[in-house]
């Protein structure tokens, strides 16, 4: 859920990008190049570029979920109750949709909080709100960039 919440990550992102590989990987292009590229579990397959509003709190997401990795000496992080990997996606979003729901949390929020962190980091950099909105779209993986859904959807409370 925190590498939702950092990266504004979907559901299925955050699943996929569990890996070992990913999340070092992530590591390497937040502290290089305080941003990540986002390629598994994209929708249609579109690579996109997210810069967090917040870098420490990203690369320690990061920085947990690999170190979560490591004790649990898996390659994934969403694992079954006797602690192997889940045998493909679809039982890995059960897996997490019962988590979140025990825990009460809807896990889309995460993505609502972190575009209207980023929309706000990007007024403080001196962007325009139309601006602002449309590299957050960008960021969330929303088309073109015109920040419709942001304005729209997302950052109503921004």
């Amino acid at each position: 859920m925190e590498l939702q919440r950092a990266l504004g990550l979907r559901e299925t992102e955050a699943i996929r990008g569990g890996r070992a590989d990913i999340l070092a990987r992530w590591e390497r292009e937040l502290k290089r190049d305080r941003a990540v590229r986002v390629v598994e579990g994209t929708k249609g397959g579109r690579e996109r570029t997210v810069k967090p509003a917040d870098q420490v709190r990203a690369l320690k997401a990061v920085e947990r979920a690999r170190s979560i990795l490591r004790e649990q000496k898996t390659s994934h992080l969403i694992v079954r109750a006797d602690g192997t990997s889940a045998s493909g996606l679809k039982q890995a979003r059960g897996i997490y949709r019962n988590l979140c729901h025990r825990e009460n949390v809807l896990s889309h929020a995460a993505r609502y909080e972190f575009a209207q962190e980023r929309v706000q980091a990007y007024r403080d950099e001196g962007n325009s709100e139309r601006e602002a909105r449309a590299a957050t779209s960008l960021s969330l993986g929303h088309g073109d960039g015109r920040g419709t859904s942001v304005a729209s959807v997302y950052a109503r409370k921004a």
